[in-house]
Order: C-alpha cells, then structure tokens, then sequence
C-alpha cells in the first residue's frame, strides 16, 4: 500500500506524519515491505529540510526526521497512490478538482478516521504549535492504523 501525506510546504506536517506513521506501523507489527510512505507539499519547493519546530516536535517523540527534504506533488505522486491524506479539506479539495478522476482515495487524515478537522499549520509559530500538530496528527494516525492494519 502506498500512503501519500501532503500538506503545503513539505516541511512540517507530512514529514512529521511519515515518520509517526513510519513507527506506529512497526509498533503493530506491519510487514514494512507492504507499506510506501512518501510525502509532498501543494506548494513545495525542492530539497529543503524540516523545518526546525517539526525536528523538535519529532524529537520530543523520539523521531528524527533531519534528513527529510521537500518535494512538490505531481499527477505520478497521485497516480501511483492508494491512499491520499492531505492535512486540511482545502487541500482535499485542491488535489480532487486538479485530479478529479483519483477523488476516490483523496481524503483528510480526519475524514480517513471518520472526524471532520483541519490540522493546524504551525509554519513559522513557536516550538508550542508544532508539538500541538504533531500530537494531533499522532492521535489521527493512531486510528488510521487502526483501520489499516490487520489485526
């Protein structure tokens, strides 16, 4: 299964969510062989790095995501995707009208888990709000795997 998170920039919440999602699915004991997880921002630049907040936040969890680098979304990302998680339903919303044949399997991680909420960008705040997504996305992503894994 390969599992695609985008968000904005690719610097924050994706990365932050590919690593959670990463050690949740070793914690339950998935053959990591099955699962691709890659990450992509809407509005992307190339190969720059987490931003500082993320690696805190992902350091207080004992994740190290420093060597995680950017990259924007392109239509092979969405065609070779079997699920799509974006971060808000904006987002949602952007990739269904620009790829309206793969609205499918192009969901919030909140509507994957039955919930209706955005996850708060923390670009650019305080050490403070990127701990806060990160915890968001982690209780989300405890329920996606949930779902995903066989129990």
């Amino acid at each position: 299964m390969k599992i695609l998170l985008v968000c904005t920039g690719n610097t924050c919440r994706s990365p932050m969510a590919a690593a959670m999602l990463q050690r949740l699915l070793e914690q339950r004991g998935a053959d990591m062989g099955e699962y691709q997880i890659i990450t992509a921002g809407l509005g992307a630049g190339t190969g720059w790095p987490a931003s500082p907040g993320a690696m805190y936040a992902m350091q207080l969890m004992g994740l190290d995501i420093s060597q995680h680098r950017s990259q924007a979304l392109n239509r092979e990302m969405v065609e070779s995707a079997d699920m799509i998680l974006t971060m808000t339903a904006t987002q949602r919303e952007c990739l269904a009208d620009k790829y309206p044949q793969h609205s499918l399997k192009i969901n919030t991680l909140a509507q994957a888990v039955g919930e209706q909420a955005d996850i708060l960008d923390p670009f650019g705040q305080d050490a403070v709000k990127y701990v806060e997504s990160a915890r968001e996305i982690k209780r989300l992503l405890e329920k996606l795997v949930e779902l995903v894994v066989n129990k």
